[in-house]
């Protein structure tokens, strides 16, 4: 998350939520989602046909939150815990490079 948001002016954000639907257990389900909000590609610039569907890169924090969302509402007898991390790739002086090792 870091490097891929470097770029931007926006810096990344990481969220955490919990539910505590069984005070009974002391076990939890965790669900983690990413969520590219824009993603031009950093220094890889892409070809316009596979930048046409970039903003599906948010799904997965989209599906854990409205999973969340769900067990919330419907009062679900279980613990819960989601994360998801949020960012933008664009393109700057600060993009990561293909090649950088993190």
């Amino acid at each position: 998350m870091h490097a891929v948001g470097r770029a931007s002016k926006n810096e990344p954000v990481f969220i955490n939520l919990k539910y505590h639907g069984n005070k009974d257990c002391d076990k939890w389900v965790s669900f983690v989602g990413k969520g590219v909000c824009f993603d031009s590609g950093g220094l890889n610039i892409k070809p316009t046909s596979g930048m046409k569907d970039m903003h599906l890169d948010k799904c997965g924090a989209v599906s854990v939150f409205t999973a969340f969302q769900y067990v919330v509402k419907e009062k679900l007898k279980i613990n819960l815990t989601i994360s998801m991390g949020f960012v933008e790739n664009f393109l700057s002086s600060h993009s990561y490079r293909p090649s950088d090792i993190f």
